[in-house]
């Protein structure tokens, strides 16, 4: 009788230990709600890419043909569409040559629009907590644009619009992926005077062995140069 009433109690010992341990590990992996905050604006030089690099011109005579065929209020994109940039936490080796552009159909290149803005950059981070309240999942990340090119003295249009991760950092346990998805390009000036519009979003998915959900943000940039947070 000794035996089992010295031995009992060590069982419910053992047994609270590891429901304590269980719990403890259940909220480690819980992800709160993500939050996103925006850290500043800036001009950037060292974003600039050529803007040839997005799309190979047609020679002048397939230009003038071209031409022909399409509305000349119709918009295009001439870059990505969809992109990755971070898999299992890490960023992409590709994502900087990846970006899209919003410019009249007949144009067909990048090289037939001048007055560029200098690039803009839009810096934002994202950040996921745990039960204990420790930051597990973060990423910092730019939206970068050119405004306001014209074609023949006419329009503004956009030009290298990305989103590049310049930081990223996933606690053990949690897995992290994003990619950006241009939604619409719309024109959302006049026939006579064209402004290209940017639906934009950044789109990712986070998980741990307790929950998986995905998120976005979507922003609109306008060819005159706002950009606005939906």
């Amino acid at each position: 009788a000794m035996k089992r009433f010295l031995i009992l109690p060590i069982i419910i010992f053992a047994t609270s230990l590891s429901q304590a341990h269980q719990n403890d590990s259940s909220k480690y992996y819980e992800l709160s709600q993500p939050s996103v905050e925006f850290l500043g604006a800036e001009e950037n030089f060292i974003e600039a890419r050529e803007a040839n690099s997005l799309s190979n011109c047609l020679n002048n005579e397939d230009r003038e043909d071209f031409r022909s065929e399409f509305d000349f209020n119709q918009l295009i994109n001439i870059g990505e569409k969809i992109w990755q940039i971070v898999k299992a936490g890490e960023p992409e080796l590709n994502f900087k040559s990846k970006s899209a552009t919003a410019i009249p159909a007949q144009a067909q290149c990048l090289f037939y629009l001048s007055g560029w803005s200098i690039p803009q950059s839009r810096t934002y981070r994202v950040t996921y907590k745990n039960g204990f309240g420790m930051e597990v999942i973060s990423m910092t990340y730019k939206l970068i644009y050119s405004f306001g090119g014209q074609f023949e003295n006419n329009g503004r249009y956009l030009a290298n619009v990305s989103i590049h991760p310049s930081q990223i950092s996933v606690s053990w346990g949690f897995s992290f992926d994003a990619h950006v998805h241009v939604q619409d390009i719309l024109n959302i000036g006049s026939s006579e005077s064209p402004e290209a519009g940017m639906q934009v979003a950044l789109e990712w998915s986070v998980g741990s062995v307790v929950n998986k959900h995905k998120s976005q943000e979507v922003y609109f940039i306008q060819g005159s140069g706002p950009l606005t947070a939906l």
